[in-house]
């Protein structure tokens, strides 16, 4: 009944879920057949999500809420974004992104940079005022580091449809999936720095000091373990050749079943190494994002070579398959979390509303014309024009992992 509370077990949250999965892909491929220019996969299902949510917070199901809520962060940390991580540097387009690559670099790091302590300075400065809640200065630069992860899968997915610029698409592409990683990083520093009666300078040195071990430490676990599966997967390769030689007497369906399983073990190496060297990078308490997008990146580039030509084609669509699983997911929980979810709305006021839209796309300003001013003094070629810019500039917006760490 309406405006009593409703309850649910376990089983019934997993089947509800899968039920808004399935139509969110079904009417998701519909829309794309339909080929409608206002509407894309990303944000129908975030419209359907919104409407679930609707309709539980109108059946009151106090509990199912609080448990989506409670676990969402770690569902979404844990299962949904590596898979999305890992297959955007399994499968990219390597040649433009490695063209622009000291570009993307630069927007994903200086850029980021930039965002962070722009938004961040903002956010206290409006705090001071009677516009929003007043922050501290490690709230508004954990504020501002979880606030500045960008997320233009909408976008990205226009400009397939648009036949994009390839160096505008690599470079919006690179800096979303390395400004997660810098983003989740900062925010995890600021929070560690902030513990503890320390001095201002001490409390700035260790947070460079956390920052730098927690990325290289994680860049360092991910690319060591793709190259060790690498180097695996090229002497199995060897190994076969050498084996194929000298069984050339074996039948035909012998032949069959020592090629399956050598391409069960391949397939089993590959979907394994990512998800070994992501726990490896959370267990010693680093950036597991960062440690999983650099083996996607190392696996594609070192080890997919060496593998034979039916694990590559079950490889791609595996990775394609999960991850956009588990984005349809993402973009579920958020449009149910906006109605479901106990959001403090009264705590926050309009004032912080509005004034947080302002500050975001004044930072993401700031960070698109330094960056690209400084990029375009080193372009020979191909220089980002205004029109790029101003694209750039949209294109940051705010998606699920800035939600995930609020939460």
């Amino acid at each position: 009944m309406i405006g009593s509370t409703v309850q649910i077990d376990i089983s019934t949250e997993i089947l509800i879920m899968i039920f808004m999965l399935m139509l969110a892909i079904t009417f998701g491929h519909f829309l794309k057949k339909s080929g409608h220019k206002y509407l894309q996969e990303s944000g129908l299902t975030v419209i359907l999500g919104m409407l679930a949510g609707g309709l539980l917070k109108l059946l009151a199901v106090e509990d199912y809420m609080t448990r989506i809520s409670s676990h969402f962060s770690n569902l979404f940390m844990i299962l949904l974004l590596p898979p999305i991580i890992f297959e955007s540097g399994y499968n990219m387009n390597k040649k433009p992104f490695f063209k622009n690559f000291g570009t993307v670099l630069a927007y994903s790091f200086l850029g980021t940079f930039i965002a962070i302590f722009a938004s961040s300075i903002l956010f206290y400065l409006v705090g001071l005022t009677s516009l929003s809640p007043e922050f501290t200065w490690r709230e508004a630069f954990a504020f501002g580091s979880l606030i500045s992860a960008t997320d233009p899968v909408s976008v990205l997915a226009i400009f397939k449809e648009m036949n994009a610029d390839v160096n505008l698409y690599a470079i919006v592409f690179g800096e979303s999936i390395f400004n997660d990683a810098v983003s989740i990083v900062m925010y995890d520093t600021v929070i560690k720095a902030g513990q503890g009666n320390t001095s201002a300078s001490k409390q700035i040195f260790d947070s460079v000091g956390y920052f730098l071990v927690d990325f290289l430490g994680s860049l360092l676990i991910g690319s060591v373990s793709a190259l060790l599966i690498a180097f695996v997967l090229k002497r199995q390769s060897s190994y076969i050749r050498e084996q194929n030689q000298t069984d050339a007497k074996l039948t035909m369906r012998q032949q069959t079943n020592a090629a399956k399983q050598n391409v069960l073990a391949e397939i089993s190496m590959m979907i394994l190494c990512p998800w070994v060297s992501y726990l490896i990078a959370e267990g010693l308490s680093l950036s597991g994002i960062v440690s999983i997008l650099t083996n996607g990146v190392f696996l594609s580039y070192y080890a997919t070579p060496n593998i034979s030509p039916a694990a590559k084609k079950v490889l791609q669509l595996c990775y394609e398959t999960v991850a956009v699983s588990a984005e349809h997911l993402v973009f579920l929980f958020l449009g149910i979390g906006l109605f479901a979810f106990n959001h403090p709305y009264a705590q926050m006021g309009w004032g912080l509303l509005i004034t947080t839209v302002i500050n975001l796309n004044f930072a993401r300003f700031l960070n698109i014309w330094i960056v690209t001013t400084l990029v375009n003094c080193s372009r020979t070629e191909s220089k980002l024009n205004r029109n790029m810019q101003i694209v750039m500039w949209v294109a940051g917006v705010r998606g699920a992992m800035a939600y995930a760490l609020a939460l």
